[in-house]
């Protein structure tokens, strides 16, 4: 691995979907829903700021490259297509993707430049100055405006999160599910054939289609070719890297939702996600160790990544209905393909992506007495069910 090949990385892995984010989902604001204070008032709308809604991109963009593999993989699989088929058809339209995403952001960037300006033009009648951003993060308010305490509690989760990923990367180590991520991969790129070896043993096969519905090896080897690396250096290096902080991310937008208008707290929260994390290996398999030493492997980026992700959303619209709020389709968006990068992951990740949704949809009608969700979540969950219903028929 070298300096070229750690660049590519990040612009696939970073810079890429948070461009495709920012242009097909982000470009409006986004609306978390409605908070109580402790004396019962409803407040108006919590809207994230920069660095919450680069999550948001990140978080989306990456969704979106993870759903459109998983289409594009099973169907070539299936197919018993071969592996630069699928390499070439990703790039071709993530690249699409990118240029649309690029074209919409700045159309987006435009109009809501003008719709300032016009803005402030309008309030300098009635204000001698007026502040230039009025939403920012809480990031960039507790760097502008917070306490002593704030600003180093902040600086010991940024810490923390490096200390990390360095850790992550010096003590990478090989364990036996390598010898099926790391092996198919490896020899999906090597032959240009896939699953046509048995990668515990490296013995010729017959295809077997049921192993191509969770093609999440392919992905690996499809995006360490991409950049310009081996198997074995993005699966231990930097795919836990970048997803590490992708996953704190997650955690942070949580914090957002959680604490309110005392968002201020935030470094407080993600200190002791930390904590609870670094110091869970409380037994030999816990999530807090698929996380820290598995996210390379698809099973542990659902325990760590989907299902947090999955178990956001569907807060975010159990809050909405509870105030009797219009809930935001991009909820709904962000649902489905969290399903998707669930099927991806794993095929177990049918029947754990839905059964959330499932359990939010039965309390949304014995709490709230309303089923106006319904429809959407079960669309949302086609995925789980058209990949699960192909593992049973293959």
């Amino acid at each position: 691995m070298n300096f070229v090949s750690v660049v590519l990385s990040l612009l696939t892995l970073v810079i890429l979907p948070t461009v495709i984010g920012s242009g097909l989902i982000t470009c409006k604001r986004i609306n978390l829903g409605c908070y109580v204070d402790e004396k019962g008032v409803s407040h108006e709308d919590m809207k994230l700021g920069i660095m919450g809604k680069l999550t948001f991109s990140w978080l989306f963009g990456q969704l979106i490259l993870w759903s459109v593999f998983q289409f594009i993989a099973v169907y070539n699989i299936l197919k018993e297509h071969s592996y630069d088929t699928i390499k070439k058809e990703f790039v071709i339209v993530s690249a699409g993707l990118a240029a649309v995403s690029f074209i919409v952001f700045i159309i987006s960037a435009i109009r809501k430049r003008k719709e300032t300006l016009r803005y402030r033009s309008k309030m300098q009648n009635e204000f001698s100055s007026y502040p230039r951003y009025n939403n920012s993060s809480t990031l960039s308010f507790i760097l502008r405006s917070g306490e002593a305490w704030e600003k180093i509690l902040l600086a010991i989760v940024v810490i923390g999160i490096i200390v990390q990923v360095i850790l992550q990367i010096r003590l990478a180590y090989t364990e036996v599910d390598d010898s099926y991520y790391v092996s198919e991969a490896t020899a999906a790129i090597g032959a240009d054939k896939l699953y046509y070896r048995i990668p515990y043993t490296g013995a010729t096969t017959e295809f077997e289609p049921r192993h191509g519905l969770a093609p999440f090896p392919i992905w690996l080897a499809v995006v360490s070719d991409i950049c310009k690396c081996s198997v074995v250096s993005m699966a231990h290096v930097l795919v836990p890297a970048i997803f590490l902080p992708l996953t704190y991310a997650v955690y942070a937008l949580f914090g957002e939702i959680l604490l309110g208008e005392k968002r201020r707290y935030l470094p407080v929260f993600m200190l002791f996600t930390e904590l609870l994390t670094v110091f869970g290996f409380y037994s030999y398999m816990t999530p807090e160790k698929f996380f820290i030493t598995r996210l390379r492997e698809g099973k542990a980026t659902i325990a760590s990544l989907v299902i947090p992700g999955i178990i956001l959303c569907l807060f975010m619209i159990l809050k909405s209905l509870r105030e009797d709020k219009k809930i935001d389709a991009r909820l709904y968006i962000l649902l489905f393909m969290l399903n998707t990068a669930g099927c991806l992951c794993s095929t177990l990740g049918a029947l754990i992506c839905v059964l959330p949704a499932a359990i939010c949809a039965v309390l949304a009608i014995f709490m709230f007495k309303k089923g106006r969700h319904i429809l959407p979540m079960v669309i949302a969950s086609l995925p789980c069910a058209v990949f699960a219903g192909l593992y049973l028929v293959l």
